[in-house]
């Protein structure tokens, strides 16, 4: 764990207040406000999305790869309902994306699956 990695994690959200409160914010609620069951997030970071999961998703599974992204994303979801699956995804293991934001993906169901 480089210490560029741990110093990013710790003022991210500092660096992020004045986005989310010119737009980011508003693009997340409108992004999350019909997701609904078993909701996978790609690159959870510190849990922005967090307090915009209503009460129809059932399920919760977020991925970061950061592990100081990691530490403060299970810290923010201790008191998270329904308490999400927080997993370790390696960038490799992951999808790509520059802003777990600005990809939504209505459903992802494996190959083969009729789901």
């Amino acid at each position: 764990m480089s210490i560029r990695n741990r110093i990013f994690a710790a003022v991210y959200e500092r660096q992020l207040v004045h986005i989310e409160k010119a737009g980011l914010a508003g693009h997340r609620a409108r992004l999350l406000a019909s997701a609904a069951g078993r909701v996978l997030e790609i690159g959870g970071g510190t849990g922005a999305n967090l307090p915009y999961y209503g009460a129809e998703v059932a399920e919760l599974t977020i991925t970061e790869p950061e592990p100081p992204m990691m530490a403060r994303l299970q810290r923010r979801t201790r008191d998270h309902v329904p308490q999400p699956a927080v997993l370790s995804a390696p960038a490799q293991d992951a999808a790509c994306c520059s802003s777990s934001t600005c990809c939504p993906m209505t459903r992802a169901s494996p190959p083969g699956s009729t789901a």
